[in-house]
Formats: structure tokens, sequence, C-alpha cells
């Protein structure tokens, strides 16, 4: 997920539904409330920080500790993710797994075998941060997700030391990415520096993954974006200036592509955009020329470190090229971005989510152990409620394009589900319906069409379209039917 609003991974969906009704309450300790378990099970710690703020850490195990700046998440203004996430459906409501984001700590022990310390790059769009996890039981372990590069880094190492320290931990097994997402590989390289060498773990990837760059090398246009020192020349993390291209550079092909994000004019959008590719794609350069040790993942991988055994699941849907992972002495699994601890995520290939969604409520885990977002106690029963909020879109979407006589639009049907958005947010609910849409034609069900213009009679005439599950943009002005409804027509 992208703290500068990169809808590559933000973490919403457009309809996001209170998650707890009437009679289910969540299993989670509470970060507010005050107790302690006979036996030293599960301890809650009640304090006055400095500021005259309350300080609440959630522990688990007798020698639990958690850091003192509990709350220092000041920097997430609740609020105003609220009002980003605004875009809901008509006749839908909200999924949410509480009324408000529970505040985190910057580290904190969940169970016996997993220890969270955050990111600190919080934001609207990462939630309280991300989340990076110690697993094992040993001096050594092995540590999930890595922060952001160019958002709290220091304090995330700084954090993540004290960590270990408190913890006995002085070494690391393995760095585990979930995906390739730039606050969640962001501090290798410190990782690196600091504990190395480490062995990565990554989902296997390669230049093709990168088709953006792949274009701007054969069209000549890279070095546009690069600065002297072969870096992007706009970092939207540190600037708000992207550099002003050649007024006869041609960037019609990536228009749609960069449509959403931030920008006066396509050049500034792709600025934006080519930021985050460039250094996803050099990390993986990195890694495949062994500048770090490198471990491929794949379906079934096992991670193996004092206490704790890891099996690596693929679960595409957020991202390509994303892995779950299950920690097999707690039947518990590590969601990364694909189910949030708050709010619902950004899904790239709808078929993809459903199905990993399934496979992940196969595994009946105990807990999920998510990206962002506090923990979630009862694994199955929001696995089940994800798997029927994203089922309840699929039938509107559906219902919608079975009825209409003719072949729509993408923008026709969102602004017909979604009738009090926002233009400057129609472009979310637009992209839900496309992600909905092409899991239609994928499964069978539907179809795209290019309008080619009316028959003598005065018919309209379409001509079917295929679209190719690794396209990520599909092409401007195409129209899309349930099938029986244009088959009179072909």
């Amino acid at each position: 997920m992208l703290a500068l609003g990169c809808r590559c991974c933000q973490p919403f969906n457009f309809d996001p539904v209170p998650q707890q009704s009437a009679q289910a309450t969540s299993h989670r300790p509470s970060r507010r409330g005050a107790g302690r378990a006979v036996g030293g099970g599960v301890v809650f710690e009640s304090q006055t920080g400095s500021a005259g703020g309350s300080v609440v850490s959630t522990l688990l195990g007798p020698s639990a500790v958690s850091s003192s700046n509990v709350f220092n998440r000041a920097a997430t203004d609740v609020d105003d993710t609220v009002k980003r996430r605004q875009v809901i459906a008509r006749g839908l409501s909200r999924f949410e797994m509480e009324a408000a984001l529970p505040p985190q700590a910057d580290w904190e022990q969940l169970s016996q075998r997993v220890l969270c310390i955050l990111g600190q790059n919080a934001s609207s769009y990462t939630l309280n941060g991300t989340n990076c996890y110690l697993v094992g039981t040993g001096r050594s372990r092995v540590l999930i997700d890595a922060g952001e590069e160019f958002v709290g880094a220091e304090a995330f190492m700084d954090s993540l030391a004290k960590c270990m320290e408190e913890f006995g931990v002085d070494g690391l097994d393995a760095i585990v990415i979930t995906h390739m997402h730039h606050d969640h590989y962001g501090n290798i390289g410190r990782l690196q520096e600091r504990y190395g060498p480490v062995p990565v773990y990554t989902r296997e990837m390669s230049e093709n993954n990168f088709p953006l760059l792949q274009t701007l090398r054969q069209n000549g246009q890279l070095e546009y974006l690069l600065g002297s020192d072969g870096m992007p020349a706009f970092n939207p993390k540190s600037s708000l200036s992207p550099r002003t291209l050649p007024q006869d550079l041609d960037l019609s092909w990536v228009a749609d592509a960069v449509l959403s994000f931030p920008g006066a004019n396509v050049g500034e959008r792709l600025q934006y955009l080519f930021f985050f590719v460039w250094h996803s794609a050099n990390l993986v350069e990195k890694l495949r020329r062994g500048d770090y040790p490198w471990q491929p993942l794949q379906e079934g991988s096992i991670i193996c470190t004092e206490g704790a055994t890891l099996s690596a699941l693929y679960t595409p849907g957020h991202s390509s090229d994303h892995m779950s992972f299950l920690l097999q002495e707690e039947h518990s699994l590590f969601s990364g971005d694909h189910v949030l601890g708050w709010g619902t995520t950004l899904i790239t290939d709808m078929q993809d989510y459903m199905s990993s969604l399934h496979r992940m409520l196969d595994l009946q885990p105990v807990r999920l152990y998510p990206g962002h977002g506090a923990y979630i106690e009862d694994g199955v029963e929001i696995l089940v409620r994800y798997i029927a909020h994203r089922e309840s879109r699929e039938r509107q979407a559906w219902e919608a394009l079975a009825r209409s006589p003719r072949p729509v639009s993408i923008m026709d049907v969102a602004k017909l589900l979604y009738p009090d958005t926002p233009k400057d947010r129609l472009w979310m609910a637009k992209d839900n319906v496309e992600s909905l849409f092409r899991k239609f034609v994928a499964d069978g069900s539907a179809a795209a069409f290019a309008l080619m213009g009316p028959e003598p009679g005065g018919e309209e005439r379409f001509e079917p379209v295929n679209i190719d599950k690794d396209v990520k943009r599909v092409p401007k002005g195409l129209l899309w039917a349930a099938k029986r409804s244009v088959a009179s027509k072909l």
C-alpha cells in the first residue's frame, strides 16, 4: 500500500461495512481496556503517559513488554481516512472492523511466537503503518515485511532494534516479503547492512512483471524520467513538483493507465507511477543479480526458524505476486494486504482475489495477522464476512449489467451504482466496477465490445474485444454486456 494515495495499494475498495453485527463481537483484546488474565495469558496494561495521554499496551505472555509511546499514531488522521473511504454503492453499507481505526503500539507481542513492529509510515492509506512481524522464539527470527524506505525508515529500524533487544533477539534468519509494494520491502537494504547477510524470500519476478518500464525503454522515453544519478527524477515522497517533460513527447499510450494518479497532465501522472514501479523493479534486479541472498517463493515453500514454521500460500488478487504465510504452530495466517485489520483492500484482479479468499478460508485459520491494521482474532469469521461482502457487490454489478438492453460503459454503471460519490472519487467506483466486469468476462458470463457503428437499417453493431487477463488497464471506450444481452446483435 502506498502512503501518498497510489491506487495500486490503497487500503480500501469503495464499499468498506460495519464488521460487527449485533450478534457478533470482536474477540480482539481491547486496546482501551485494562485487566489481567489468570495464569499470565493475555495482559492489558493502562497507564498515563508523560503528555497526559492514555498509554495502553496489549501483551500476550507473562514476560511480554510493549513500547511506552504506544499511541504516537497521531500522524494517522482517522477522520480523513473515513472521509476517503466514503465511496459506497447505493443500497449497501461500509465494511469496517470497528467504528474507528484502533491504535497500535510501536511494537507489541501478539502471541508467544509473533511480535509486531509498526513501519512508522502512518497515513490515511497505510492506516497506522505497515505491520512488520518478528516470528519465532529464538535469538534469531524471521521478519515478515520490511516497512517503507522513504517514510519512517529510521524510526522503524530503531523500533525494531528496541523490540529485538527486549526479547533477546540479535539476528534475522530470513526477511520475507508478502508482495512487491514499496511499503512492504522498503528497508531491505538497511536490514542487510545491520543484520546481514540475511536471505530474502519473495515471489519470483522478472522484468516481464514491469511492462511500463519495458515500453518506456522501447519508446526511448526512459531518459526523460531519470535524473543524472540514474534514479527517478521525481520523488513524490519528498517533492510535490514533477519535472516538466517536452511537449512533443508522445505519452498517449499511457494516458489511460495513469488517469487516476495525481498530476495536472499525463506526464506528471506518469512520473508519479514511474517512481514506485522503478523502485520495485530495481529491487528485483538486485535480488536476481545476487546483491542480497535471495530465495524465490513458490506455493508450499517452507521457511523455518526456532519455534516457528511458515508455509507459503500464493494469494494473488491485491497484487499478482502476493503471498500469505501459515504459521503452523498456531494455525494462524499472515494475510499481507489481501485481508486488512480495518476496512478492505484495493483489488487488481477480482477473480484471483475471490479465489484466494476461498483458499484462505479453506485453511480455517485461527488468527489473521494483516499487513495493516490490528490483528484479527477470529480468522474464519472475517474471511466469511469478506467473501459475503464481495459477493454482494458482485451481485449488484451483475444485475445492473444483465438488466441493460444494450452494452454499457463502465462509467455508466459506476454512476448508476454510486450516485452519491463526488466526481473526484468516481474513478474509485469505476475501478471497482471494472474489476467486477473483468471477472465476469474471465468466467465467461459477460463480454467486452467495441461499437462499430449502426447497420444500414439503423441497428447498432458490436464487435467483441478480447480482454487479456494481464492487461492492467482496458482500452478506453469499451462497452460491456451479459452475453445473452447482445447475442442477437452480433
